[in-house]
């Protein structure tokens, strides 16, 4: 079997977050583009409203988003199959921050965390930058105590799932979100508007994270995950808030492959248990707050009954307000959705199990030009396959072993090891029965048969 060596770069981020590539293969050196919005108001360069540890993880999380976008696993020239093997790449990165020492301490974890999310070998040191001032707060008011963090992407589930939080909790919540390019955050801020005439209490931060002069990037950015938890947690350092959350449902937050060819972080681990559990603890120790939780709170609900609790009224608008699709909305009209990609497919699972027939979404529901109607089929033989192996936890280990951590992070949270298989069991049973449904009696605009 051919064995290919990974690529390899190589990267410093000075005290100016500009980054430089030492790879001669890649030039010129980009700089990394990051401001930050309370509301309407943006924070200017020195960020005063953080202090240290917060503008710390802000940097820290943008330099490796940064990095990874520039790594490209497949180099000019290669051929499609060589994707599949230059799919780890080898990154140094060097990091200038304000306490390198303490981030020193935890590299390794760091290391691990990012090695599980992008399925890459890093390496990442720390070199010291001046201090800044801290003079200012985030918000002109503080949020209430119990207030919590929410990684906001403006899709259907952080969308829907905020809606129901705010009703079940009755707290204030913080809206996180990252955007890259305008349609985006006009998305972001369209839905966080309807939440609140929906009578959602809720503040918003965002992040403009863009690499002047980059002509091609890596599209996986599989890092992309920890930028945005590394901006929550920032947050909740500023707000002295314990709770930094995401609202994916049980079946996206898991994310198993929809066959054996997919494999490791080819599908994304964003809200993975395990990747929340070490980010946890990597967090708890750096920011020295035991207290700090990052929660998942519709983990064992699939993404229909998270749909279901909202009501049919409410959950037209929030469906008409967000945008789920992979191929994200910057060179289409509206709102309008592939209908195809794993999310489309996951979002119209979830709004025919919880609205019939009557999903406002715009589909353009078109075999795709590279996989003609290959996710739809894929899709299908999932749910298969889910619905008898979910009959027997260690059926459901074979399909994905990664399986065994998502017990390891409920026993974090109280439930024991029976009960946690159980509760995995049920949820993969009755989101592949949700699945096979709407394939079956919900009329999906392109057939392909069985």
């Amino acid at each position: 079997m051919k064995t290919v060596a990974p690529n390899h770069y190589s990267f410093v981020v000075d005290a100016k977050r500009k980054i430089h590539i030492r790879n001669p293969s890649i030039s010129p050196p980009r700089i990394p583009m990051t401001s930050l919005y309370v509301g309407e108001r943006r924070i200017d360069d020195g960020l005063p409203q953080l202090d240290s540890t917060a503008r710390d993880l802000l940097v820290i999380g943008t330099s490796i988003l940064s990095a990874d976008r520039l790594a490209l696993r497949k180099t000019r020239g290669s051929r499609d199959w060589t994707r599949e093997l230059m799919w780890p790449r080898k990154i140094e990165l060097e990091i200038a921050i304000e306490l390198p020492d303490v981030w020193a301490t935890h590299r390794e974890s760091l290391q691990t965390l990012l090695s599980f999310l992008t399925d890459d070998i890093w390496s990442v040191t720390f070199t010291s930058a001046p201090p800044r001032q801290s003079q200012m707060d985030l918000f002109s008011s503080p949020p209430k105590e119990d207030a919590e963090v929410a990684l906001f992407s403006g899709g259907l589930d952080s969308t829907a799932g905020m809606y129901v939080r705010s009703r079940q909790t009755k707290r204030e919540l913080i809206a996180v979100s990252a955007y890259g390019d305008p349609k985006r955050l006009n998305t972001q801020t369209k839905a966080l508007t309807l939440l609140k005439e929906l009578g959602v209490s809720v503040r918003s931060v965002a992040m403009v994270h863009q690499l002047k002069g980059a002509d091609k990037t890596e599209v996986t950015q599989r890092s992309r995950a920890l930028a945005y938890i590394f901006l929550g947690a920032a947050v909740a350092h500023s707000c002295k808030l314990r709770c930094v959350t995401s609202y994916e449902a049980g079946p996206g937050a898991l994310n198993l492959p929809m066959n054996d060819a997919q494999v490791a972080s080819q599908n994304t681990r964003a809200t993975h248990p395990e990747m929340w559990r070490q980010c946890e603890q990597l967090l708890q120790s750096v920011m020295r707050r035991r207290d700090l939780r990052l929660e998942l709170p519709f983990l064992l609900e699939t993404k229909g009954e998270v749909c279901s609790h909202v009501g049919d009224a409410d959950l037209m608008k929030l469906a008409q307000a967000s945008c789920s699709c992979d191929e994200g909305e910057s060179h289409k009209p509206g709102l309008l959705h592939c209908g195809f990609c794993t999310s489309c497919l996951l979002r119209r699972t979830a709004l025919f199990t919880a609205l019939g027939a009557c999903d406002p979404t715009e589909y353009r529901a078109l075999p795709s030009k590279r996989h003609g109607c290959y996710d739809y089929q894929a899709y299908r033989f999932q749910a298969r396959t889910l619905l008898e192996a979910s009959r027997d936890f260690q059926e459901l280990l074979f399909l994905d072993p990664l399986l065994r951590h998502v017990v390891s992070y409920l026993e974090t949270r109280g439930m024991d090891e029976h009960e946690a298989k159980q509760q995995i069991c049920s949820l993969l049973a009755r989101h592949a029965t949700e699945a096979l449904d709407w394939l079956a009696t919900g009329n999906p605009s392109l057939e392909v048969s069985p």
